[in-house]
C-alpha cells in the first residue's frame, strides 16, 4: 500500500469538461487544463510538473452549481492528490478566475 504525504497545491486552467463522477456517489470530475501552480504553505506541492497538463479532479456535485461552473471557464481551485490517481477540490476552494 502506497501512504500519500499530506498535499495542497493551488491550481488556475481552464474547465475542460464536467462529468459525474463514475463510481464516487456524490462527486463530479472537472478536467482542468492546468496554466499555472502555486505552493500552499505548509504542504507539499506534488503538482508542479502539471503546467501544461490537464487533471481530472474530484469536486462535490452540489459544489459544481454553487460556482456555476462550466466548460471553457478559467478558474482557481485548492487540490490534493489522495491516491495514485485520486485528486480532489479542497471544499469551497473553487473561484472563477
Amino acid at each position: 500500500m502506497v501512504q500519500v504525504i499530506e498535499n495542497r497545491s493551488q491550481v488556475r486552467g481552464r474547465v475542460m469538461s464536467i462529468a459525474p463522477h463514475p463510481s464516487l456517489d456524490g462527486y463530479a470530475v472537472v478536467d482542468i487544463a492546468v496554466s499555472d501552480v502555486a505552493p500552499v504553505t505548509g504542504y507539499a506541492n506534488l503538482f508542479n510538473d502539471h503546467v501544461g497538463k490537464t487533471v481530472g479532479v474530484n469536486v462535490r456535485s452540489d459544489e459544481v452549481p454553487t460556482v456555476a461552473l462550466n466548460s471553457g471557464d478559467d478558474v482557481s481551485v485548492r487540490i490534493r492528490r489522495a491516491g495514485p490517481e485520486a485528486v480532489f477540490a479542497e471544499s469551497g476552494s473553487f473561484s472563477k478566475a
